[in-house]
């Protein structure tokens, strides 16, 4: 992964050995100023010889001034390099979204891809730009400055064989604990440019209905969740604030509903999906697994989609594998494994997948199957194929919202 993240370096690599050989010659000028300090003091000090003490001290500031020399200049390569990195990173992420497919989008939130682009490249870029000073300089001080300690007095640098497996246990540790909320980190950060982008949005919105329309709308909805206690109603409001690009507003139900004491294995289902709305992932997990003891097919699917999003593709494999000899569950069981291979841009996997799963899907189980065929051929660019399709599809399933929009980005190919 590293390979290939840092094959965008292109040109600019030769920036970052530039400052790597900068900061490795200033830190052995850092490292000879001790030495030359103790000279100093054993020699000339020692013996009261000023024209000694004068020369080693220019001496030392002749080092010092190179090395501040040598920090600018590593400072300003690693600049230089961690931009230039940044910058077609950045390009090469644009150009993949706007190779992007409608199915493809549907499954990145557009809050997560603005995150991508924006704060994950800068993070990356930043760290490219300070992180090479201390990769290089932490070794080269690590060996130099140990191996000086043990020629200027072996028992005395004892010490630092104590003291460098401390640090490194505590270092780790530090590291360990920084990385989770790191990533509850970059989801919040998700979660704030979806609510400013739906608040933008939202402005347009209230003044095509009028303020009025939409406030007793919310008074409404309010009015409802309060006199009956229904999952699918707070889904249904959801989906309707979410329709109008107002996810914020209807993550308030969604809250709602997950307060709902569950009861049966359509309430199991039902919480799953509202807390996979509203990405609290986890619980999704444990109320989709309660849900599918119970044989929720459908609950399996949502299941293998959150594992999906999460990036846990041989979780999601494993879990519709094990469901293939299930009766009732091969259809959709399939549906997964070919959303798998999908995702792992695996065109061949994925329809021989769906076309095992046609051969027992019913009802929706089927329609999903059609769709990702569509998109299947979309993967591999065989539009032809995917518009001939899509226009079967269209006949049987005309209010399939996801297809009418594949359609759209079809008839441009």
């Amino acid at each position: 992964m590293l390979k290939e993240l840092f094959s965008y370096m292109k040109q600019y690599k030769k920036y970052a050995w530039i400052s790597l050989a900068c900061i490795a010659v200033e830190c052995i000028f850092e490292l000879v100023i001790p030495l030359i300090m103790a000279d100093m003091v054993d020699v000339g000090i020692a013996n009261g010889d000023q024209d000694y003490i004068l020369h080693k001290g220019l001496v030392m500031i002749g080092c010092a001034g190179l090395a501040l020399v040598l920090g600018i200049c590593s400072a300003r390569f690693c600049a230089l390099c961690g931009q230039g990195f940044g910058a077609n990173l950045r390009e090469a992420e644009y150009r993949k979204l706007q190779s992007y497919s409608f199915s493809n989008i549907d499954h990145f939130q557009v809050s997560s891809l603005v995150t991508r682009l924006t704060s994950d490249v800068t993070v990356i870029q930043n760290s490219v730009s300070t992180g090479i000073r201390p990769l290089c300089r932490a070794p080269v001080m690590l060996f130099m400055a140990t191996g000086s300690a043990f020629v200027i007095n072996a028992r005395l640098a004892l010490v630092f064989l104590v003291a460098l497996p401390v640090l490194g246990f505590l270092l780790f540790e530090i590291v360990s604990h920084v990385g989770p909320l790191y990533t509850k980190m970059q989801t919040g950060i998700d979660r704030v440019n979806r609510i400013v982008q739906e608040n933008l949005t939202a402005v347009r919105v209230v003044r095509s209905y009028v303020r009025e329309n939409y406030e007793q709308a919310k008074v409404d909805f309010d009015a409802a969740v309060e006199t009956k206690e229904s999952y699918q109603l707070c889904l249904d409001i959801y989906e309707l604030y979410q329709e109008s690009s107002m996810k914020a507003d209807g993550d308030r139900y969604l809250e709602a509903a997950v307060k709902i004491e569950s009861k049966t294995t359509e309430d199991y289902y039902n919480i799953g999906c509202a807390y996979y709305y509203l990405e609290e992932q986890d619980e999704a997990v444990k109320a989709f697994s309660k849900a599918m003891k119970d044989g929720s097919s459908a609950a399996m699917e949502m299941l293998g989609e959150v594992y999906l999003s999460n990036g846990q593709n041989d979780e999601a494999k494993a879990l519709f594998s094990s469901y293939l000899s299930t009766d009732g569950f091969a259809a959709a069981a399939n549906n997964g494994l070919a959303l798998c291979a999908l995702a792992e841009n695996d065109t061949d996997s994925a329809l021989s997948y769906i076309e095992e799963g046609l051969k027992t899907a019913e009802d929706s189980d089927r329609e999903n199957l059609l769709f990702n065929q569509i998109v299947s051929y979309e993967k591999r660019a065989d539009f032809d194929t995917a518009k001939s399709l899509m226009a079967d599809f269209l006949a049987a399933y005309p209010e399939n919202t996801a297809a009418q929009r594949e359609n759209t980005f079809l008839q441009n190919r």
